[in-house]
């Protein structure tokens, strides 16, 4: 039984610089469209038409021309590189920004632990273990960022969790607690199936102005699906859980 033919595989010419053809692994580069062609089409009469046919004006250009063109792509791909290496490690810092700044919200600390202890820890462990005396420098932490990161984690989750309950019948639950200054507020709470699971989570906590009647939570409530254009249809159980005057 005869062997198949083996697919031949044309190597790239320094020739065809003068098309405007780059080597890209087995493949070829213009470096006029940036269009890369595939391995059958390294043959000189095939590019020749290539540049005449889609580059008519850089047809009579010298090999000169083009080893320059090649020279400037070289560098800026270097140039590149260069930005995204720079960048990776700011892009993990901003990471891990938002995550310490996750963990000083869910354990209820001082927004100002970021800066005083938390960077200053990091920074003794990188001197003394790993020996890196800048790898946070480009974290920030101070009081208002790590303010500014809950703020916008949290946005972020509500938005999420108003898109998911527009799109399912839900509950809803209302608590009263009064904290300093006797000052009240309206805790909501939210139920509903999520992957044939039930899910509850806070939707909003907002303050009275003044009294706390019933008709105070029903417009808090109202304004609140309303604003963010719940549909009527959708929320289909109400349950309080104090005394209301």
């Amino acid at each position: 039984m005869s062997k198949p033919n083996k697919k031949k595989t044309r190597q790239y010419a320094v020739e065809f610089l003068k098309f405007g053809f780059i080597p890209d692994e087995h493949k070829l580069f213009c470096l006029l469209c940036n269009q890369t062609m595939s391995n059958e089409s390294m043959k000189a009469g095939r590019l020749e038409v290539h540049l005449k046919v889609r580059h008519p004006n850089n047809s009579n250009l010298d090999l000169e021309y083009f080893k320059s063109l090649k020279e400037k792509f070289k560098n800026r791909t270097k140039l590149t590189s260069l930005f995204h290496a720079k960048q990776a490690p700011h892009t993990r810092a901003l990471e891990a920004s938002y995550e310490i700044s996750l963990l000083i919200a869910k354990h209820g600390k001082n927004h100002t632990i970021g800066e005083q202890l938390i960077k200053p820890a990091i920074s003794i462990f990188l001197k003394t273990v790993l020996q890196k005396d800048d790898g946070d420098r480009t974290m920030p932490l101070s009081n208002n960022t790590v303010s500014n990161r809950i703020d916008e984690m949290g946005q972020d989750v509500e938005s999420q969790l108003i898109e998911k309950l527009k799109l399912r019948k839900f509950s809803l639950q209302m608590d009263e607690s009064t904290i300093r200054d006797s000052e009240a507020l309206l805790l909501t709470y939210v139920r509903y199936i999520d992957h044939k699971e039930f899910q509850e989570e806070m939707l909003f906590c907002e303050s009275f102005e003044t009294t706390t009647t019933a008709n105070d939570i029903y417009i808090k409530i109202k304004h609140y699906l309303d604003a963010n254009k719940y549909q009527r249809k959708t929320y289909w159980h109400v349950r309080q859980t104090v005394h209301l005057p």
